[in-house]
């Protein structure tokens, strides 16, 4: 039980952590191409 919850909280970490780095990379993109 404690391991099945760590595993869905390192999942909800890393696609939270791809749609950050997603923004942070798509941002000054999108203010570039204005």
């Amino acid at each position: 039980m404690v391991s099945s919850g760590w595993l869905s909280t390192k999942l909800v970490f890393q696609e939270f952590g791809h749609f950050v780095g997603t923004v942070v990379l798509g941002l000054p993109v999108a203010l570039l191409l204005g």
